[in-house]
């Protein structure tokens, strides 16, 4: 039944963001401890809310084994260009996008990430190149999976490319990093965008303070007598 209005109400077009928005619902709003039925749009519609069982429905078919997955992506700036991968195969983040990532089972150092397989590959052809960490070990909960996420921002220089491998979610793509907005991305992503974009946005404000400072402070010693 939950299949069947699911397919009825999801707007093909956007799956993407409507598997987020459930998610997102579930996780916020309408949570098994103490949902904010007072608050919640549905709660006319809802059937447990009517019938005040909102603590007996819907009937739990068994508690799912939630694992622990730790996630390392790497946003790598190559001159005005950047590299994204779109999810394959099945799982709630089916067809959105992502930056590069490498999968753990267990926590990673960054001397374990590079000796990584993976990551070897991934940046075989590339000569120059430098790794900042901006985001350590993101928490995302979902329903069957703990996620532990890290972002790494990674320069590297106009030469050479980035190669996508087997055990990859899927292959990358080279898009201008204006263009980002342009693709559907998961809660994760989101979350390092708006924090990432945000603090960049307020260092090249300071850079500007700073140098605005240092013309008036030249000025001022011009005209000294």
């Amino acid at each position: 039944m939950f299949t069947e209005t699911a397919r009825m109400l999801i707007d093909k077009q956007r799956s993407g963001l409507f598997n987020q928005a459930i998610m997102e619902f579930g996780a916020l709003q309408c949570v098994p401890a103490a949902p904010a039925c007072f608050e919640c749009p549905f709660a006319s519609q809802c059937m447990a809310y009517a019938t005040k069982k909102v603590n007996l429905l819907p009937v739990k078919q068994g508690k799912t084994k939630v694992k622990e997955r730790y996630l390392y992506y790497f946003h790598i700036i190559q001159g005005e260009k950047t590299y994204l991968s779109k999810r394959q195969g099945k799982g709630v983040w089916h067809n959105l996008y992502e930056f590069p990532v490498l999968e753990s089972d267990v926590p990673l150092k960054f001397p374990e990430l590079q000796a990584n397989p993976v990551f070897q590959e991934m940046f075989r052809n590339i000569k120059e190149i430098k790794f900042r960490l901006v985001l350590e070990n993101k928490k995302h909960v979902l329903s069957h999976r703990k996620l532990f996420a890290s972002f790494y921002e990674v320069i590297v220089g106009k030469e050479g490319d980035i190669r996508a491998v087997s055990d990859s979610p899927g292959s990358f793509i080279r898009i201008p990093e204006y263009a980002i907005d342009a693709y559907p991305v998961h809660r994760l992503m989101e979350f390092y965008l708006e924090n990432y974009y945000e603090t960049s946005k307020q260092n090249l404000h300071q850079e500007a303070r700073i140098r605005k400072i240092d013309v008036v402070n030249n000025d001022a010693s011009s005209i000294r007598p």
